[in-house]
Order: structure tokens, then sequence, then C-alpha cells
């Protein structure tokens, strides 16, 4: 059901791996799933655009609302990932 919505969307434990990504989620970092699971922003995004998300995601969790931003970043491979929270 989660592969047939068009937003991405991620699971993430305590630690800041992923244990799930949708379709769309895995359309935008470029990976299949399972190849990014267990993994952590690091490992997927470079560190500016790491650093960027695991700070939204930290804001929503804290605030327990949710985050409203758009940015765009251009990766190593010349994709673009928006992010909009």
């Amino acid at each position: 059901v989660l592969n047939a919505i068009p937003d991405p969307i991620y699971v993430q434990n305590g630690k800041g791996e992923w244990v799930y990504g949708n379709n769309a989620f895995s359309n935008i970092i470029n990976q299949d799933w399972p190849s990014y699971q267990s993994k952590t922003y690091e490992d997927v995004f470079p560190h500016e655009v790491a650093q960027l998300i695991k700070s939204y995601d930290m804001e929503a969790f804290k605030s327990f609302r949710p985050i409203e931003i758009e940015e765009s970043y251009k990766l190593e491979d010349k994709n673009y990932v928006i992010l909009s929270k």
C-alpha cells in the first residue's frame, strides 16, 4: 500500500537507520530498497544535505508537529532532492 503512494515515505529507528522506504523515496535517493536498509543519512546523502535533513527530522520529533520546508539540492549524480516536510 505504501508503495502506491506517490509521496516519499520512510521510517527510521532510534539510531537514525532506515527500516523502510517506499518506492517514491527510493526513486529520490536513486537506490533500491534494501540497498539503504540500516544505513543512515550520512551513508546516503552528501554531508551537508544529510545534516539538514537530520535537523528537520529531529525538529519534527521534538515538537511532535510536522515541519513544512521545501528546498532543492543537487546530488553527485546530478539528480535533485526536494525536501518538503
